[in-house]
């Protein structure tokens, strides 16, 4: 439902990494998605007779702007990368100007991998993070 007709946009999110006192600025993407396993049951018939429900699954990515995954990437110190962090927490708060606020909370991630690369033409690179989540709080 749009807030007074204007909608969530990208310049009323702020993204922040836990141990961070500031917002990132050179954040391009964030994707964050659960999913939970529902399955039919079967009986006698045709149709299932009942529905199961099991555990929950948590992923997402972080894109990042070259210079910010260099400084996130040298502050773990010599011979260290993104990969070795053991679970930080990401914060997505979503506030459009005169509207509700709205924040979510990803918690003990992991980097499973990150891309670098550039081709012809490009102005600048940014670092595709896949993220492994633990848990996502909504609306927190």
């Amino acid at each position: 439902m749009p807030i007074n007709g204007t909608e969530y946009a990208w310049e009323d999110m702020e993204i922040t990494l836990e141990g961070e006192t500031k917002p990132l600025e050179g954040v391009v993407e964030l994707n964050y998605e659960k999913s939970k396993d529902h399955t039919n049951i079967w009986g006698r018939g045709a149709d299932p007779v009942a529905t199961g429900r099991g555990k929950n699954d948590y992923n997402g990515n972080l894109v990042l702007l070259q210079s910010e995954f260099e400084r996130w990437n040298n502050s773990l110190g010599s011979g260290k990368d993104v990969t070795d962090l053991t679970g930080f927490g990401i914060t997505a708060s979503y506030a459009p100007e005169g509207g509700a606020s709205s924040t979510d909370q990803l918690t003990f991630v992991r980097v499973q991998s990150f891309k670098k690369g550039m081709k012809t033409g490009d102005g600048n690179q940014t670092i595709d993070c896949k993220l492994i989540i633990g848990k996502i709080k909504y609306n927190v």
